[in-house]
């Protein structure tokens, strides 16, 4: 236990570290790489644009998707990802920005792009466009914006958003939707 107390201590200084570089008061361009279904990682390390401003929203992702995940600040420990069904943690991460950015910007047909269906809440794809706005609701979109990519639940059904919100999997080295809790 105190070996984990020491690590997360070491880990948080770290990411203060990383975060202080990362916020070294450059602009960051939003690319284009939301609009698309890449899994680029160079163009979706970063900041995302606000859409509602235009500037770049004060979130870096990077500090996120290499801080250590193997334990919780209140001392709990996620299953491993390669028991959760993950082999690339990484470019799931990195999948997950890309998530956050189409989420955010309402990249519908991107998001169903990677959603195995039939969900509880939506049966088929036409079912999923009728009732995108009320899956995606600001709640939702509030969710997804603040999850931690560090911070990601994850055990033998998959990983996590929020409390349970959206589940993921992969499945042929694709990145899926397998459930929406509304």
């Amino acid at each position: 236990m105190r070996k984990h107390f020491i690590l997360y201590l070491f880990w948080g200084a770290t990411a203060l570290v990383q975060s202080c570089a990362n916020h070294s008061g450059e602009k960051t361009q939003q690319t284009d790489s939301l609009a698309d279904d890449s899994l680029n990682p160079s163009s979706t390390l970063g900041t995302l644009a606000d859409s509602n401003s235009g500037t770049a929203a004060d979130t870096s992702y990077t500090a996120q998707i290499n801080a250590p995940d193997n334990f919780f600040e209140d001392g709990s420990e996620p299953s491993d990802w390669d028991d959760a069904g993950f082999s690339d943690p990484q470019g799931f991460k990195h999948f997950l920005v890309q998530f956050k950015g189409w989420v955010q910007h309402d990249k519908m047909d991107s998001i169903i792009n990677h959603t195995r269906f039939p969900l509880l809440v939506a049966k088929n794809k036409d079912s999923f466009v009728k009732k995108y706005p009320h899956l995606f609701d600001e709640r939702m979109k509030n969710v997804v914006a603040r999850q931690r990519l560090d911070r990601i639940f994850r055990n033998q059904h998959g990983a996590m958003f929020g409390q349970g919100d959206i589940w993921f999997t992969q499945d042929s080295g694709k990145y899926l939707i397998i459930a929406i809790h509304k």
